[in-house]
């Protein structure tokens, strides 16, 4: 398959995840075809749209054939400049894979419909934050991937990530308890609660739609085809462990518009600090 921006071309050397042949991703939450669109937007100047270029041909390459095959020559050849010309603007491939993956992990999970009215009660809470993950998942296997790959090789990168996630947990436990009081005996058994959900559902989406894991998919069934029904299931599974009842809410048919086209802010430097948002 043929990957381009201007005039680079280059042959992947791996298949995009079969999970997403398998599943129709939403285009309009695929990452790396933001950050091509604003390499290639109107009024940037040279220097500036030369590095979102190799930006946008590094996600490509990220999401097509991970981390560990990354090589610069490639994203240089991707985005059509010198090779000299890339380390003007990064050092090396971890530079570049650090600002673009911290860029990513910034939108990721963020609400994806901008008028979505806020939610009435817990289990709407709950399934549209597994709806908006899940839509993110399906749209960017690779970059999923590349998060766990990178982490693990990366020790700044892998304790931004935990402190991400862990920002996550308290935002989740805040959102959970101002719509209903949990069953649970205390904010420390909710948090962990939270916790080991959230590793539920990271574990269960990247064998999916990731690691393409046969028998989970052979598990999953349409599930793994249809996102909103997959949050809904989910969803069930979060409400029986955090308020020990079975689910009763159920979303309206057709009440969910299209996600809206995420919105990449520049990083310049990644810290704990730009990672973090308000609950």
């Amino acid at each position: 398959m043929l990957y381009g921006i201007g005039d680079g071309l280059i042959r992947s050397r791996k298949l995009v995840s079969r999970a997403a042949k398998k599943t129709k991703a939403d285009d309009s939450l695929s990452f790396s075809r933001h950050l091509t669109a604003a390499a290639q937007a109107d009024g940037k100047r040279k220097g500036e749209r030369t590095r979102d270029r190799l930006k946008a041909a590094a996600v490509v390459l990220l999401e097509t054939v991970g981390y560990r095959e990354l090589r610069v020559t490639d994203i240089n050849e991707h985005a059509g400049v010198s090779n000299a010309l890339f380390y003007v603007y990064f050092k090396n491939k971890q530079e570049i894979t650090q600002e673009v993956l911290g860029e990513f992990l910034n939108v990721l999970g963020k609400p994806q419909q901008a008028d979505r009215p806020p939610h009435a009660n817990a289990a709407e809470s709950i399934y549209y934050g597994n709806l908006d993950y899940s839509r993110s998942v399906v749209a960017n296997p690779g970059l999923m991937r590349c998060l766990i790959q990178f982490g693990d090789e990366i020790p700044e990168f892998g304790r931004m990530w935990n402190d991400w996630n862990d920002n996550w947990v308290e935002r989740a436990c805040r959102a959970l308890i101002r719509h209903e009081k949990p069953a649970l005996g205390s904010e420390a058994e909710l948090r962990l609660a939270v916790s080991g959900l959230g590793l539920m559902v990271d574990g269960l989406l990247r064998k999916i739609f990731v690691e393409n894991s046969a028998g989970l998919s052979t598990a999953a069934g349409t599930l793994e085809r249809d996102p909103e029904t997959l949050a809904l299931f989910l969803t069930k599974l979060w409400y029986r462990s955090i308020y020990c009842r079975e689910l009763e809410w159920m979303p309206a048919a057709g009440e969910e518009p299209e996600p809206v086209r995420t919105q990449v802010r520049p990083h310049r430097g990644m810290t704990a600090e730009t990672l973090r948002t308000p609950g």
